[in-house]
């Protein structure tokens, strides 16, 4: 499957199975094609451990440090799924090219607009009305 990917995709290996998480990064280490990052979800032993079985699989240490271990965002903490989720994607954001990046826009080009989306603004001030018309500060 890995080798069907574009050169220049991210990869990040997240699975059940510490097996399966190894033998992911040693196939992503050898693909021909140059990814554009590799992350790993783990603890620091697992990651000890595992630079060393890449290491007496013959990865050269420059090759294994292309692995980024543990991933996610510094200072977004914690094991909930939905946390590691939004770390991980803001990790990823600044390294991906603009030509990948979603547009931010509410798709609200006035006041009126806004107002019927439940979202105006009140006078540019940095206030919001909410969907039930309740006006609170941004």
């Amino acid at each position: 499957m890995l080798e069907q990917l574009p050169a220049g995709a991210h990869v990040v290996i997240m699975t059940h199975d510490h097996a399966e998480d190894y033998a992911l990064c040693d196939a992503a280490l050898r693909l021909p094609q140059p990814l554009g990052s590799i992350g790993l979800i783990g603890s620091a032993a697992k990651w000890t451990r595992f630079q060393a079985q890449l290491a007496d699989a013959g990865h050269a240490p420059e090759t294994i440090d292309r692995i980024t271990c543990p991933i996610g965002q510094p200072g977004i903490t914690g094991k909930d799924p939905a946390v590691i989720a939004v770390a991980v994607a803001a990790a990823l954001l600044p390294v991906l090219p603009a030509s990948q990046r979603a547009p931010v826009t509410t798709g609200l080009t006035s006041d009126e607009g806004a107002r019927r989306e439940g979202v105006a603004s009140e006078g540019g001030m940095g206030r919001w009305a909410g969907p039930g018309g309740e006006w609170g500060k941004q």
